[in-house]
């Protein structure tokens, strides 16, 4: 098995040279620069030599100089892989000084591979040839001005070159340790695991503190009023004016509405943290369930309904049911103005993404699309209170539940003609 000197300074470049040789099933003893070099070919002779040029104490030119000299190692042959020393007469002096080949780095492996079998198999077959070395004075005066001249140059180019070393060195150690990679992505994976897993706990004990808070700090003084308004309606209503009787329930009237309004921000921020518990879901049936609880509210009043078969989704059943809830207690709401309302429900396979498209549409009022954008905003509302009750949570939490499964809600409305909102889920059959 043929053994390769590896000489340069950069330890990345050390270790990418060596990782190419050994992928070729050569052997490769590396040091750092040209006096290293001369103790361990004294040790053990290679078959051939890689040399840097641009290294501390003695560089690669004075390195094949040294070899060419020596008769005991002049026959070596001699690489010189170089990124600093790239102009045309860089390679005419290095071969004036004995060198066998020049090339520039970074060159792919292959071509690497290449030039080191070419050279060693023409060492075997007495093939190299070798060029006379300059006379001693005029070469060291030519090297001396030369590597004046280009060590300035060279500065300029350091860093560029580690960059790209650096980049060389990770593929190597990319491809060669690929199992070990899959091992820590796979630790990473379980990791990263573990740690939302936490970030879950947490969330859960900071959502259970804020409900604490908001049941106890924000109820308690909303039940002191509430008693008080209900002593005062009971047992001093005959002291009582008629406004003192109308100011009374106005605010009973806004202790309620506060009320909603904080079982409206606890469901929207369970939401947000609760984990959510997939399964397939029979669309169609939790649709119908909903639509009973809504019934006994209904009294004499007019609604034609129209639910259409719908395709089974793989979603939490708890949270979907507010979904339904939210958008047919809207659908009612906003077309109670009507003599007879309609509420249209349907839902259809989305081929081109395995996804379910549902839809509930109404006959009531509408709104003017310019303002679509604000409809699933927290608080906002697209109707005066004293037109239709509400506090602005119902389709935040819609969208909140919907894009929590991957999916997108929307809607289409004509002010006066009704509206219909589409959304989208995972498909059971997905």
């Amino acid at each position: 098995m043929s053994k390769v000197l590896v000489v340069d300074d950069n330890e990345a470049n050390r270790y990418l040279l060596e990782a190419i040789l050994q992928s070729e099933g050569l052997q490769s003893a590396v040091v750092n620069n040209g006096e290293m070099a001369l103790e361990c070919l004294a040790r053990d002779r290679p078959d051939l030599v890689v040399s840097d040029i641009l290294m501390p104490g003695m560089d690669g030119f004075s390195l094949c100089k040294r070899l060419r000299s020596d008769p005991q190692f002049q026959d070596i042959p001699f690489l010189f892989y170089t990124a600093t020393y790239t102009d045309p007469q860089d390679e005419e002096f290095a071969l004036s000084l004995g060198a066998d080949a020049f090339l520039l780095k970074p060159q792919e492996p292959r071509i690497l591979l290449e030039h080191i079998q070419r050279l060693l198999r023409d060492h075997q077959a007495g093939k190299l040839a070798r060029q006379s070395a300059a006379t001693a004075d005029s070469e060291k005066v030519f090297l001396k001005e030369y590597n004046q001249a280009l060590i300035r140059k060279l500065e300029d180019k350091l860093v560029q070159l580690e960059d790209a070393n650096r980049t060389l060195v990770q593929a190597i150690k990319a491809r060669q340790e690929a199992e070990a990679e899959v091992r820590r992505i796979n630790s990473a994976l379980e990791q990263r695991i573990a740690q939302r897993t936490a970030e879950l706990a947490m969330a859960n004990r900071e959502l259970e503190a804020f409900s604490y808070s908001v049941s106890h700090d924000l109820r308690a003084p909303l039940r002191n009023m509430s008693g008080y308004v209900r002593w005062l309606q009971e047992d001093r209503a005959s002291v009582l004016s008629g406004e003192g009787r109308e100011c009374l329930e106005q605010v009973k009237r806004s202790i309620e509405r506060m009320n909603r309004l904080i079982d409206g921000l606890l469901s929207l921020s369970r939401n947000d943290v609760d984990a959510l518990k997939r399964s397939p879901l029979n669309t169609t049936q939790l649709v119908e369930t909903v639509r009973q609880e809504f019934l006994p509210d209904l009294g004499r009043r007019a609604v034609r309904w129209i639910i259409h078969p719908l395709p089974e989704v793989f979603a939490d059943e708890s949270c979907l049911r507010q979904v339904w809830a939210n958008l047919i207690d809207n659908a009612l709401k906003y077309s109670r103005t009507r003599a007879t309302s309609e509420v249209e429900i349907g839902g259809r396979h989305r081929a081109e993404s395995g996804e379910v498209e549902l839809f509930i549409r109404d006959n009531g009022v509408g709104f003017d699309m310019s303002r679509a954008e604000s409809l699933f905003e927290v608080f906002r509302r697209l109707h005066a209170e004293s037109e239709f009750e509400g506090l602005g949570i119902g389709l935040a939490n819609v969208r909140r539940i919907v894009e929590r499964h991957g999916g997108k809600v929307w809607a289409q409305s004509q002010p006066d003609v009704g509206t219909t909102f589409f959304f989208t889920l995972p498909s059971a059959a997905a």
